[in-house]
């Protein structure tokens, strides 16, 4: 039952929108539309919605959810993000 109940909330903090770059044009545009290197921006305090590689910038990113480790761990320009981990900054 408990397991059920973490699934479920993890489930709705998943973003449902997400801003896409394209053709260096920002758009809004649901999660389930975006396309294999669909670039977006993941603001801090944002849950990362699919799994992707960092393109410009650096973030420290909360993968405690996927990981059980409590520090966020630094990404930079190449590193690769898990969806369901969290931009902390």
């Amino acid at each position: 039952h408990r397991s059920n109940f973490a699934i479920n909330q993890m489930s709705q903090q998943q973003p449902i929108w997400i801003t896409r770059i394209k053709d260096e044009i920002t758009e809004t545009v649901a999660v389930s539309k975006l396309l294999i290197n669909d670039h977006i921006i993941v603001n801090k305090g944002m849950t990362i919605p699919v799994d992707g590689v960092v393109s410009d910038a650096f973030a420290s990113v909360n993968e405690s959810l996927l990981t059980g480790e409590s520090m966020p761990k630094f990404k930079a320009k190449g590193d690769t993000v898990a969806a369901g981990s969290v931009n902390v900054g």
